[in-house]
């Protein structure tokens, strides 16, 4: 399985497991990438904290397959893959005073969800 790690323990040639979007749903970074130099200052830029690391010889992941496997000590990763998912509906809306409205109140709720053991939402 693919392993959670802060940007700060990433090394260079480790590889990505999954794509990486920008919050206009462009990829940032595809999964399967070989990670060098720039692309860990790019990431730092762009404020990203963890990403999922492939193992050798691991397949990659899918974000959706992924969130149904994330532990609990894994939250973070959920409402950050969701506030991705919630970028990538809005982005095409985006300037619309309601829709804007909208958006940072399901960017906020997000925000609020924690996960239960079992995996369930409780927010």
């Amino acid at each position: 399985m693919a392993k959670l790690l802060q940007l700060n323990e990433i090394t260079e040639g480790m590889v990505s497991a999954h794509d990486i979007m920008t919050n206009d749903g462009h990829v940032l970074l595809a999964g399967g990438t070989r990670l060098t130099a720039k692309h860990l200052e790019l990431l730092q830029k762009r404020e990203v904290e963890s990403l999922l690391i492939k193992e050798p010889g691991e397949e990659l992941v899918e974000i959706n397959a992924e969130l149904a496997q994330v532990e609990q000590s894994s939250s973070s990763v959920v409402i950050r893959l969701a506030q991705e998912q919630l970028r990538l509906v809005f982005a095409k809306v985006r300037g619309d005073k309601l829709m804007d409205k909208l958006f940072s109140l399901a960017m906020n709720r997000v925000g609020q969800i924690s996960i239960a053991p079992e995996g369930k939402s409780d927010g």
